[in-house]
């Protein structure tokens, strides 16, 4: 490949990648802008399920929350990080969100992973407190549960893969079914993120 069709491939992506890949219209007629990113070329989604599996492991007990029956971590404030090696995925993370045409520049305020295993799940819930809601998905066993993003004008689905990050506004409902996956753990890290209010890009 050339390196002028290379650099066209680059600015169409560009511009494809600061457009939502949906558009989803929930209740109130709030209108939710979901944009999905494939972090594969940037980073090795084994090492995020390593880290993940060595933190289970060794520093949090099992919990489940109201709205996820799943294994899942603390929450972990990013100004007081105590699980290292995460800072690559968030780093990455903060900068797909500010390759948006949103007008701010948002960072991760806080993180925390969940493992889920077969018939896990997780209840509809949204993450009102935060301007947006993200979640990556290191591990995706065959038959895993989607992502279902209700709206009036029919429920949305995603199927993600590994590598796959969603972002979405945090007052966006969503869910997981239960799990059907026989083999493996599906493992998503999560994370919120808040507007840098001293910085606007436009």
């Amino acid at each position: 490949m050339t390196n002028d069709l290379q650099n066209k491939l680059n600015k169409l992506r560009e511009v494809s990648e600061k457009k939502p890949k949906y558009v989803v219209n929930q209740t109130h007629r709030l209108f939710h802008r979901i944009f999905v990113f494939d972090l594969n070329s940037e980073l090795d989604p084994d090492e995020i399920v390593q880290l993940c599996k060595n933190y289970q492991k060794e520093e949090f007990r099992e919990k489940e929350t109201q709205s996820v029956y799943a294994w899942r971590s603390d929450y972990t404030h990013t100004n007081k990080n105590p699980m290292k090696g995460f800072e690559k995925l968030l780093s990455l993370v903060e900068n797909k969100i500010n390759s948006t045409d949103n007008p701010y520049t948002y960072l991760i305020d806080h993180f925390w992973f969940a493992i889920y295993n077969k018939g896990d799940n997780s209840k509809l819930h949204n993450h009102r407190v935060v301007d947006l809601a993200c979640v990556y998905y290191a591990s995706v066993p065959l038959n895993s549960a989607p992502l279902i993003i209700p709206s009036d004008d029919g429920d949305l689905s995603i199927t993600p893969k590994e590598g796959t990050l969603v972002i979405m506004p945090g007052y966006c409902n969503h869910m997981v079914p239960k799990s059907e996956h026989e083999n493996g753990e599906r493992i998503i890290v999560a994370m919120n993120a808040v507007k840098d209010r001293l910085v606007r890009k436009f």
